[in-house]
């Protein structure tokens, strides 16, 4: 089987450049019809391969894979090929078969995670001794400019960084705030200003849910199979410090979180910017916004992480975030079935348990309108600290689309289950019957 997939992985070279972006389009479609659609922009194909579609027509992935794939000692997918064209691009790899960490997570035990530790240490410690000194400047894998979550503002003046310096003056943004420039900035500001930080190629987004043990938990427990490193989209030439500091962002309560303490173990070498990073994401309240990068927009989410707000427009990021941050305030907003989907979400991953504040806004009606009850319900019991429910009908008012049964259920589960901390109810464009 081996020599099948080998033989069968080394057909895309022979393919004409100018027919490869045609055929990745087909094949995407193909996987979606027969169910092999893993997320909206994660195809699975035959002969263990995954294929990968990217808003960004520089397949940035490809070359954070083929950079790490030249790195012994580093586990990772294997590069097949790579397509793209003015609009988007794709990426084709070896599917890894195996266990997500994050899927998996409440199964570790305290010896598994001490291993996750010790791999990660020894991996990114050999891929940052293999690439120190090759790049002088900041920038994504591909060389082009920096696109990354974490610094959003960056893509409103997209640029390659001459220096960590003016790098980190992203990172760490409104120091010279009137609020800031006596609290935060003299423990933040000497680390901007550090001379000779290394340069060094990072993965950008070390978190569980891009850790794979092939073969599963099982059997990496009975064997050496060694972890493997999925995703590398956010990938570049960063300074040292920054996969700490990704590989942390959305900790929301570094005492209660384990992951957080794995990752001081990880990166010891990085405590101070760690300590940093905290004191500037919970204490300077400057907003982190998320465009929408999604092929295809499943919802619009905007929720709160302690007192940071973040807008997310992906099922996988969204299910991610929920398996690993607290929520205060939450809004959701699109079609009824949409909401459905969301809210089914939530309650498999019981993060409406820290929910204050929660809105819905339908953009749509529906007639599918059988889960509404159970759902509001169930999330109402579960909310023991909702102070606040607002909920609109449609947002051109034409609230008479929905159906009466639907608005009947609604404000009957609310008189039912309604907490008691619920000190504020907005119903916007319900019609009166």
């Amino acid at each position: 089987m081996l020599v099948v997939h080998t033989i069968i992985w080394g057909i895309p070279r022979f393919i004409p450049s100018q027919l490869k972006s045609f055929l990745y389009a087909h094949l995407a479609k193909a996987s979606a019809r027969r169910g092999g659609q893993l997320f909206a922009n994660i195809f699975r194909l035959p002969f263990n391969l995954v294929l990968k579609l990217s808003t960004e027509p520089t397949p940035n992935e490809a070359h954070g894979l083929r950079i790490a794939g030249s790195i012994p000692g580093v586990q990772a997918p294997l590069l097949i090929d790579y397509a793209s064209t003015d609009t988007c691009s794709y990426t084709l790899m070896s599917w890894i078969e195996g266990d997500c960490c994050s899927d998996v997570w409440d199964d570790l035990t305290p010896a598994d995670k001490q291993r996750i530790v010790r791999e990660l240490r020894m991996q990114i410690s050999v891929l940052r001794s293999r690439t120190v000194g090759r790049s002088r400047c900041i920038c994504a894998a591909s060389g082009a400019s920096i696109s990354d979550p974490h610094i959003p503002w960056v893509r409103e003046d997209p640029q390659v960084f001459s220096s960590s310096s003016d790098f980190f003056k992203q990172v760490w943004v409104g120091l010279n705030f009137d609020r800031l420039r006596n609290t935060i900035k003299p423990a933040i500001q000497p680390l901007i200003d550090r001379d000779a930080v290394p340069i060094v190629f990072c993965h950008g987004d070390l978190l569980p849910k891009n850790l794979i043990l092939p073969g599963g938990l099982s059997q990496r427990r009975r064997s050496n199979t060694a972890l493997t490193i999925i995703d590398w989209e956010y990938s570049g030439w960063m300074p040292l410090p920054w996969e700490a500091l990704k590989a942390t962002w959305l900790v929301c309560d570094r005492d209660e979180e384990e992951w957080y303490g794995m990752m001081r173990e990880v990166f010891p070498e990085s405590l101070a910017d760690l300590e940093a990073d905290w004191l500037w994401r919970t204490k300077a309240n400057i907003p982190i916004l998320l465009p929408a990068e999604a092929t295809r927009l499943v919802w619009g989410n905007v929720a709160c992480i302690g007192d940071i707000y973040a807008l997310y427009d992906t099922t996988r990021v969204l299910r991610d975030l929920f398996n690993q941050s607290v929520f205060k305030r939450v809004h959701v907003q699109g079609s009824m079935r949409d909401t459905f989907a969301f809210r089914r979400t939530m309650k498999s991953q019981e993060a409406i348990s820290t929910v204050e504040e929660l809105s819905f806004a339908y953009d749509e009606a529906e007639k599918s309108v059988d889960f509404e009850e159970e759902l509001l319900e169930v999330h109402l019991k579960h909310a023991p600290r909702l102070k606040s429910l607002r909920i609109n009908f449609s947002e051109d008012g034409n609230a008479r689309s929905y159906p009466n049964e639907f608005q009947y259920a609604l404000l009957r589960t609310l008189a039912t289950s309604a907490p008691g901390t619920l000190r504020t109810l907005a119903l916007i464009n319900l019609v009166a019957h």
